[in-house]
């Protein structure tokens, strides 16, 4: 059961993909920043190396599913999923 038309399909499809591509931003960009000021040194310096380097790589795969699952109830809501 469709709730609204296609522009309100759509307004919900792009402000995920800007939620989504604002944590990619985040993730990829301003937290390697953060880290190479540091170079390693301070509180958890060796920690959030082994974060940057694995850990990233586990937040975006999950982050990934996020924005698959979300799009499918986006799509479902207004009636536009396609058939498993």
């Amino acid at each position: 059961m469709a709730r609204r038309g296609p522009k309100s399909h759509w307004w919900r499809t792009r402000l995920l993909a800007i939620a989504i591509v604002s944590v990619w931003a985040v993730v990829t960009l301003a937290l390697p920043f953060f880290n190479s000021i540091s170079n390693g040194t301070g509180p958890g310096g060796v920690g959030i190396y082994v974060f940057m380097a694995e850990g990233v790589l586990v937040l975006m795969l999950a982050l990934v599913f996020w924005f698959a699952r979300r799009q499918q109830a986006i799509d479902r809501e207004f009636a536009m999923a396609e058939e498993d």
